[in-house]
């Protein structure tokens, strides 16, 4: 399988976090999956509608996190940002919702087995290099994202100053859970620079799931 896209998003300046969850959830994405070529290119799309930060550590430069799983294609398919209808239809309307300038773009290779119970939280490390050894041991079916070197950009294609090496995805049926997980990595996250955020996934595209 194709790597994974994550899209770390950024609302435009003039519009406000509620009036970016609301069109990002309500037009954006329905847009998107009601497109025909992107159903072909795109097998999974999930939005992470960011609901605190800095749980753990510190907080993460952004207002929305996307996910993007591929579908399977011949590398001469290209890939949906190559098409007519990305054009005319998505970039348009891109630019009513994010800044493309701030707005992060990159791709990971994806371990462990997604949850679809309870809420998530995703944690951040700047190096593919951390060692994320005991924050793995301390969460319940983590899923564990390694992003590929130099596939960091914003959607105007400049080299971002965020680095991002390492995604950690945990979910927790409880919200007593989620805080008892907090607690217990709290020391570790004290010693490590990383960025996390508790989310509400809302998964809007799932061609494997005829439910969505």
């Amino acid at each position: 399988m194709a790597a994974k896209r994550f899209v770390l998003n950024r609302r435009r300046p003039d519009m406000t976090v509620e009036a970016f969850r609301r069109y990002w959830q309500h037009h954006h994405g329905p847009l998107l999956t009601s497109i025909p070529e992107y159903r072909r290119y795109v097998q999974r799309y999930a939005q992470n509608h960011i609901v605190e930060q800095a749980p753990l550590g510190i907080g993460l430069a952004c207002d929305g996190i996307t996910e993007i799983w591929p579908a399977d294609q011949p590398p001469e398919a290209g890939t949906f940002a190559e098409t007519q209808a990305y054009r005319a239809l998505v970039m348009p309307d891109e630019a009513r919702l994010v800044d493309r300038s701030r707005t992060i773009v990159f791709q990971c290779r994806e371990e462990g087995e997604r949850s679809k119970d309870g809420r998530k939280m995703m944690l951040f490390a700047e190096s593919r290099e951390a060692d994320a050894t005991r924050l793995i041991e301390g969460l319940r079916s983590p899923v564990v994202n390694h992003v590929i070197d130099g596939s960091l950009r914003t959607l105007t294609g400049e080299r971002p100053d965020l680095a991002v090496g390492l995604v950690i995805e945990a979910w927790f049926e409880e919200e007593a859970e989620l805080r008892a997980a907090c607690r217990a990595l709290a020391t570790e996250l004290e010693h490590n620079a990383w960025a996390c955020v508790v989310v509400d996934e809302l998964t809007l595209l799932d061609s494997q799931d005829p439910a969505v």
